[in-house]
């Protein structure tokens, strides 16, 4: 439903695939027993082996270089040289692993037929393809069962059985994961399978494009039920495992389930995201010649968009990722930028009444997020405005996230974030847990609102100025531009006659990436950006009114022309999330559209943010006319 890096998924499945055969032998070898001398070479034959097998099948399935083809022979070669070293040529191993050979071309071919003729194939004929496209794997059982020297056939098909179960709920996942690419290539699958029995129950045109029929598979249902059936042949595999205390493997498998159900959460939420985009308006509103008329309407228009969206617990949320959506930030950030103004008194009370409950906590994304700075300086900053008083825990809580050098980290506690987002141990945080000129400019910002802060303030000051690039701008951590820090750096700067000389350079760089139409483009994807002009054509006014009275009238008269029917304006993809380990964005050669994951670009889907971000701008105008 979202894009995905073809050959980026491609390496990170083989990769995944051949340190499971990697692992294998020493999976297994609780039921076997075998001596520790053979572990290498079976440890490394069975890695070259299906490294090399994988290979072949991308190559045929063109999702591979065939340039590769050397490279495949060279390991399969390798391989027979490793096991011959185990055992004799007239050894009955052989005649096993011809056996397993042929079980898999026969199945290659059986599924290459499929392709050719699109067969509505059955479940039956699919979990047989994925038993045999996995025979080869088989023969590790027999190599094990004669090392051993303990010839057991309950056990061996008991093991055999296991690693049956395991290889079919591999295949659906792998199904589910190479959707499009599979169509690109011609490979007819049983996830396509499904998909034509559905559409074609409903009598439905199926001459649809392939991102119709992959959106199709997710919100349907059928890829729900190809996990489901995933997760079901990997709890039999459990089973099997427990019984011979294959405890590696148990481990192994238990991830595995996890993951799937995991699958299945995001599965769920790309199904409401689709839906809440489906709900919205891609229609502009016409636009009244007169401008103040125009400019009451749309502040009208947003606020009952706002207004219709809140959650039954007087909240706003947006942007879906893989720690689910964002709610206390959101809501924090709709508070702080709607307070103080008469038009959106009706709105922030409502959105108060959540902020006042919880006024003696922290702030973060979601509940299930460890808490954050940018959460907790929006909430503190809200509160500020409404309640025109801050709790002394709160800001002795938000300090806690300034760094000795005068920035402020988004994250600090390490351990807790680090087990919320499932991360191994030998992975670095790095990349969270340092300063952040975007938290930390906006955060400068609100300090300037609190007078008994000066000394934050300043020391936070002194830290962005020695950030700003030498054309003016400030580069932003977790936003697709460099305006949304700068923006933030000039209001807060603003608000003392010293620091507001000091960031006249960036001013004038934010002038200038103002397109002749009045917008202002988003950096990643160079399109106009509702956002971004909204925080742009603000900032400038703050400056200077009268300086850039023309284009901040420019900006607005773009924002107007392009509000949608039902008072939103569209989203883009404006949240950034780079690995953990990555402090320097620029590493970062390519950002994936989706909302899981990480080196994503997120999109505020339900335009809570975007909308709230434009009101702001407008009503800001109006006050000033």
């Amino acid at each position: 439903m979202e894009e995905n890096n073809a050959m980026e998924a491609i390496e990170l499945k083989q990769k995944s695939s051949t340190m499971f055969y990697y692992k294998l032998a020493e999976f297994l070898n609780p039921a076997y027993h075998i001596a520790q001398h053979y572990h290498g070479d079976l440890r490394n034959a069975s890695y070259t082996y299906f490294n090399s097998l994988i290979i072949l099948d991308g190559i045929i399935d063109n999702s591979i270089s065939p340039f590769k083809l050397y490279e495949a022979t060279n390991g399969i070669e390798r391989s027979i040289r490793l096991l011959s070293a185990l055992f004799s040529k007239d050894h009955k191993f052989w005649e096993d692993f011809d056996g397993y050979k042929n079980q898999y071309y026969n199945t290659l071919r059986k599924e290459k037929e499929f392709s050719v003729s699109k067969k509505l194939f059955t479940e039956l004929e699919f979990d047989e393809v994925a038993k045999g496209k996995s025979a080869v794997c088989y023969a590790m059982v027999n190599a094990m069962s004669y090392l051993s020297k303990k010839i057991n056939d309950k056990r061996d098909k008991e093991i055999i059985c296991l690693l049956e179960h395991i290889h079919v709920g591999f295949q659906c996942k792998d199904d589910i994961d190479d959707f499009i690419a599979d169509l690109e290539n011609n490979q007819h699958t049983y996830a396509h399978v499904l998909v034509i029995q559905h559409i074609n129950g409903r009598s439905e045109n199926l001459t649809k494009s392939n991102s119709y029929l992959h959106r199709y598979f997710y919100v349907s249902g059928l890829a729900e039920y190809l996990i489901q059936k995933s997760i079901k042949h990997l709890i039999e595999a459990q089973k099997i495992a427990k019984d011979y205390q294959l405890i590696d493997f148990l481990n192994f498998i238990n991830g595995e389930i996890s993951t799937a159900k995991a699958q299945i959460d995001e599965i769920n939420m790309l199904v409401d995201k689709t839906r809440v985009k489906a709900r919205l308006s891609n229609e502009n509103k016409k636009v009244k010649e007169n401008g103040q008329e125009s400019l009451e309407e749309s502040i009208c228009s947003a606020l009952k968009f706002l207004n219709d969206n809140l959650e039954s617990n007087m909240t706003l949320s947006d942007f879906m990722t893989t720690a689910g959506i964002g709610k206390q930030w959101v809501s924090n950030y709709c508070a702080f930028m709607l307070a103080g103004h008469d038009l959106t008194s009706d709105i922030v009370e409502k959105l108060s009444t959540s902020l006042y409950s919880d006024n003696q906590k922290g702030a973060s994304f979601n509940e299930k997020i460890v808490q954050d700075a940018d959460s907790l300086t929006f909430k503190i900053g809200a509160l500020k405005k409404i309640f025109k008083d801050v709790n002394k825990d709160q800001l002795k809580l938000l300090k806690t996230f300034q760094n000795k050098n005068g920035g402020w980290s988004t994250y600090i506690d390490e351990t807790t974030l680090r087990h919320q987002i499932k991360l191994d141990s030998n992975v670095s945080l790095k990349g969270w847990t340092s300063a952040h000129n975007c938290v930390s400019a906006s955060t400068c910002y609100i300090l300037s609102l609190l007078p008994d802060q000066n000394e934050l303030f300043y020391k936070t000051a002194n830290f962005l100025k020695k950030r700003i690039d030498d054309d003016g701008c400030l580069n932003s951590y977790w936003w697709s531009s460099p305006i949304y820090a700068t923006a933030w750096l000039i209001n807060a700067f603003s608000q003392d006659a010293l620091l507001k000389t000091e960031c006249n350079q960036s001013v004038i760089w934010l002038s200038r990436q103002q397109n002749k139409n009045g917008a202002w483009l988003d950096s990643i994807s160079n399109d106009e950006s509702f956002f971004y002009t909204a925080m742009a054509a603000e900032t400038l006014r703050n400056y200077d009114k009268d300086k850039y009275a023309y284009q901040v009238e420019l900006g607005i008269k773009f924002l107007l022309n392009n509000q949608t029917t039902d008072g939103s304006w569209k989203s883009g993809r404006i949240l950034t999330i780079p690995q953990t380990d990555i402090i320097d964005k620029e590493q970062i050669p390519k950002w994936r559209k989706s909302s899981f994951g990480v080196n994503i670009i997120v999109d505020d889907h339900k335009r809570i943010f975007t909308t709230v971000t434009v009101l702001k701008t407008l009503i800001s105008q109006l006050n000033t006319q």
